[in-house]
């Protein structure tokens, strides 16, 4: 089966996968989860935002909650499918890929029942409006 896979390729001498010492094979599928997610936070006097880039995400890859005046962002892909239910294919080859990452952003006096966060094209968006007394930690829903 080993010689059916690589033959279908003609890499000549080196494999691709040398490229980088494999590197960009491991995180071709990531998505935006390369490291970082890019943010811009704003301040207004009522609120503070947070927009976050989420390109690849669903609302169920993103965790977003806040505790001791801070704001923290986790998000976890993986591009596994399930093809057991597959008859007619036989799989030959399947690469799978698995990436989480947190930011975290300080922001305090936030009304913490108030919070919100919405994911929408590749972008979430969190709002948290600001508070005149001090709230406990709270987990905050992604629509």
């Amino acid at each position: 089966m080993t010689n059916e896979i690589s033959s279908r390729h003609n890499y000549g001498l080196f494999d691709p996968f040398w490229n980088n010492f494999g590197m960009d094979n491991f995180n071709h599928d990531s998505v935006a989860l390369h490291g970082e997610l890019k943010a811009d936070i704003s301040e207004s006097p009522k609120a503070y935002k947070a927009i976050i880039e989420t390109p690849g995400l669903t609302k169920k890859d993103v965790k977003v909650g806040y505790h001791d005046d801070t704001l923290t962002v986790t998000a976890d892909k993986t591009s596994f499918e399930d093809r057991a239910n597959e008859k007619e294919d036989t799989v030959m080859m399947s690469e799978r890929t698995h990436s989480t990452v947190q930011r975290s952003f300080r922001l305090p006096n936030v009304a913490v029942d108030k919070i919100s966060a919405k994911q929408e094209a590749g972008m979430l968006t969190i709002t948290l409006p600001k508070a005149t007394e001090q709230k406990a930690d709270f987990e905050v829903d992604v629509d």
